[in-house]
């Protein structure tokens, strides 16, 4: 609980002033021109305009949101009639009258975050197949040649956000190579996702130049290479991602319209510190934002603190648990 108590405070960094523009929670945002003429790529218009709880007229909270039953969203308190009312509590300052969670349906007042918002979920990497992730999935246009939208294709490189984003909905990600014929599914899922760009446009090369080649879709510091798929089908590395950062239509989450990078560290929740220290300083010198982790580890050492402090230094905020499963073999809680 602890862990997803903490998620909200990734809000802080991405507060934005409260603006005019429509109420905007929904990924991807509205095509070409934006919702009243406004610029797609004008992300300042992103939040909702009420999320009191329990909602009153002119709530836009998000579809399938539950005032009382999310509770690792809502700021919520037990009303008089519910069976969980407490009078006592509810009127105890101490004990925040009766609210249970962290209140994000107001903080999406201020913003439902932004696609130049980079969270790096690094845990054990992200089952490919799974549809309230895939969209989500930063994609790094350094490693990609321009989506292909004809029958005869040539790599063509670009270098702005706009050249990438061929639908024009304001975010570059996997579905701008929908109609792309180099591509297909080529991990045979029945799904569009990252891991097919990865298979399609792997090329030994290290394009981009940040030391990591192939690196289109985040990293697997577990394996070494550059498919973070979690083969194991574990699934805690999707979890934190659904919780952090999913297509909110498809699965309640914190930051609706944030990015994410999964950055395998292990193939449980279970790693190597030194593994997660050199996920924080890729995360770190390629522009993440945030560091989500819920790891124990089954070590500590100076490089893992350096990490910790590197991350602290360049401002990108950690956002972690702290647990040891009271296991026989007590783990390090990140």
């Amino acid at each position: 609980m602890r862990r997803r108590r903490a998620l909200v405070a990734l809000f802080t960094a991405l507060a934005l002033g409260l603006t005019a523009a429509p109420a905007l929670g929904t990924f991807p945002f509205p095509g070409t021109g934006g919702s009243g003429g406004a610029n797609v790529y004008d992300y300042t218009r992103l939040h909702i305009n009420n999320g009191s709880c329990p909602p009153g007229p002119g709530s836009d909270l998000p579809r399938g949101f539950d005032c009382k039953g999310s509770f690792k969203l809502t700021d919520y308190a037990p009303q008089p009639g519910d069976s969980d009312y407490d009078p006592v509590t509810a009127n105890n300052p101490q004990e925040l009258f009766g609210v249970k969670g962290p209140g994000t349906n107001h903080a999406w007042e201020v913003t439902t975050g932004r696609p130049d918002t980079l969270i790096t979920v690094m845990d054990s990497g992200i089952i490919w197949n799974t549809p309230e992730l895939a969209n989500k999935v930063r994609i790094n246009r350094g490693e990609l040649p321009v989506p292909c939208t004809t029958t005869t294709c040539t790599t063509r490189r670009g270098s702005t956000l706009q050249d990438y984003d061929v639908n024009h909905d304001g975010v570059f990600n996997v579905q701008d190579y929908a109609h792309d014929p180099r591509v297909t599914d080529r991990n045979s899922n029945g799904l569009l996702d990252p891991e097919d760009l990865i298979l399609t446009f792997s090329d030994h090369r290290d394009d981009d130049h940040n030391g990591y080649v192939d690196d289109i879709a985040g990293w697997d510091f577990y394996q070494a290479d550059n498919d973070p798929a979690d083969d194991v089908t574990y699934g805690h590395g999707s979890g934190e991602a659904r919780d952090s950062s999913a297509e909110i239509e498809k699965q309640l989450t914190q930051c609706a319209n944030c990015m994410f990078a999964p950055l395998r560290v292990g193939d449980s929740f279970i790693a190597d510190i030194n593994h997660w220290a050199a996920a924080v300083v890729y995360a770190v010198d390629n522009g993440a934002s945030v560091v989500q982790e819920a790891l124990g580890t089954i070590d500590h050492t100076g490089f893992g603190q350096v990490a910790a402090d590197y991350a602290y230094r360049h401002g990108v905020l950690v956002v972690a648990s702290e647990a040891d499963e009271s296991a026989g073999h007590h783990v390090f809680g990140d």
